[in-house]
């Protein structure tokens, strides 16, 4: 029996080791996807999409030079001023707001605990006012963070502007579902990424197939960059 035991040891061993995938040059075992039965085979998918997803990025936008600029980064910096000055006001007069709630006579114990609960974040959130401020000064900090919103906007618009395709709508804006799709199909077809288990291929596409789950709406495909329109309340 422990000749048994340690074949299936072995045999397992080598099911986790076999390369299921591979994107560029690297190849993907089922143990680095967690792929271990049908039950796993969705959040492996998910993995592998991620993957696939950051290496076509990266190679779309350098290929079309997206990359965030001096200006890009200008643009924001000014938008995230204006940001921060409207929040910082809207949230003082909540405050105020609510302390006039609570000095007033015979109000609920339940209402109390509220307003007592909300002056505490709003207190919170301004004592991390300066610190905000202070991150949004550090150059470093703005390229890489902002630097990443930047460039993933200036893709959607450049995948949409290229592939066309259905699109989704999330609360950052238009997803251009079926133009990511595209983009992964032509990387397929130049090597760039290959999937050898046909299982996993089958749930990897499947998923793009059920996207969008909220399509947009005609009037609701706009791509200019929410950086560069004015804030509701702002005095531009």
């Amino acid at each position: 029996m422990r000749w048994l035991a340690l074949w299936l040891a072995c045999a397992c061993g080598a099911a986790g080791a076999q390369e299921v995938a591979r994107i560029d040059d690297l190849p993907l075992s089922a143990e680095d996807l967690n792929l271990t039965d049908a039950a796993s085979r969705p959040a492996a998918a998910a993995a592998l999409r991620q993957r696939a997803m950051k290496s076509a990025l990266e190679r779309f936008v350098a290929q079309h030079r997206l990359q965030a600029s001096e200006e890009d980064l200008a643009a924001y910096a000014k938008w995230n001023d204006e940001f921060q000055r409207l929040e910082k006001e809207r949230r003082a007069r909540r405050l105020r707001e609510v302390e006039a709630g609570l000095n007033q006579p015979g109000i609920a114990a339940a209402q109390r605990e509220q307003f007592q609960r909300e002056r505490d974040t709003l207190r919170k959130l301004a004592q991390l006012d300066g610190a905000r401020a202070a991150a949004s000064r550090d150059t470093a900090a703005r390229k890489r963070v902002w630097g990443q919103w930047i460039v993933g906007f200036k893709a959607n618009r450049a995948l949409y502007e290229k592939y066309g395709g259905r699109l989704g709508l999330t609360k950052f804006g238009p997803e251009p579902i079926g133009a990511l799709e595209a983009l992964l199909r032509e990387g397929e077809k130049a090597g760039h990424l290959r999937i050898f288990d046909a299982a996993l291929a089958k749930e990897f596409w499947g998923w793009y197939a059920a996207q969008p789950r909220r399509v947009a709406r005609p009037e609701e495909i706009d791509f200019t960059y929410y950086w560069t329109k004015p804030l509701p309340g702002s005095a531009q």
